[in-house]
């Protein structure tokens, strides 16, 4: 863990040097983010507005608010339910996704669900062992 927070940290500090970096066993975002939020942990919870972009990954993340530009998730059980004000991208193992996006969304896993509340307004590019629509 320690090396992905030093690897995110010196790959990313030259292109977001507003943004928040969270790790730790477990994650809990509660207080809305003015910016960007990279997140790391064994377990991510993402409850408040983040105005940027997200970049998250776990071996169990979740999404119940708004973000405001792109989504990059990856996890063993990822769940999607707030909006996303630009593109998705998405792998894991698990995934639930029952959110609106605003552009394209990229989408790899083993079994994926979209949600009936889905919407892809842009290009919506899926592979996956079992997909529910």
């Amino acid at each position: 863990m320690k090396t992905l927070t030093l690897f995110l940290s010196l790959f990313l500090v030259p292109y977001s040097i507003h943004a928040q970096f969270e790790s730790g066993e477990s994650v809990l975002i509660s207080e809305d983010m003015p910016d960007d939020l990279y997140a790391a942990g064994g377990e991510v919870q993402v409850s408040a507005k983040v105005d940027g972009d997200l970049l998250a990954t776990g071996g169990q993340v979740s999404v119940s608010d708004s973000i405001g530009q792109d989504l990059t998730i990856a996890g063993g059980s990822v769940q999607i339910f707030g909006a996303i004000g630009d593109d998705l991208r998405c792998a894991g193992g698990e995934l639930n996704i029952n959110s609106t996006v605003r552009d394209d969304a990229v989408i790899f896993g083993g079994d994926i669900h979209i949600g009936p509340d889905a919407v892809i307004a842009g290009d919506l590019i899926i592979f996956g062992g079992t997909i529910h629509v």
